[in-house]
């Protein structure tokens, strides 16, 4: 039977060291990053020294209530938790959704094929 503890539980999020929480690395991915534009989202992206990649998920509040943005914000994180690439060069990665999720499918798809590997190759 499966053990069902607080270790397997945070094994589904994205460590510390993969989250940029700090104010002022995030202006400085916005000053100094290179952008990608989408219809549903907005990638800026900066390589970094660190040994990993770095994600942050940033929704405004004109996107909607706070519970649609938390959701959108979970979206976000768990699609980039389960389909990260683990080699380098490493990036520090900000996804800026434009609106809450309207068509999970269509977002979920272009997010993961475009630009998981768009990145990387450049």
């Amino acid at each position: 039977m499966e053990d069902i503890g607080k270790n397997n539980f945070f094994k589904k999020t994205l460590k510390k060291n993969e989250r940029i929480k700090k104010k002022k690395e995030i202006k400085d991915i916005f000053k100094n990053g290179k952008k990608i534009v989408y219809p549903n989202y907005n990638i800026i992206y900066k390589e970094n020294k660190k040994q990993r990649d770095r994600f942050a998920v940033i929704i405004t509040k004109r996107c909607g209530k706070a519970y649609i943005r938390n959701r959108t914000k979970r979206y976000y994180r768990e699609i980039i938790r389960k389909n990260r690439i683990y080699y380098p060069p490493y990036f520090d990665i900000l996804v800026l959704p434009k609106s809450g999720i309207k068509n999970k499918d269509e977002s979920n798809t272009s997010f993961i094929k475009i630009w998981l590997r768009k990145i990387k190759k450049l």
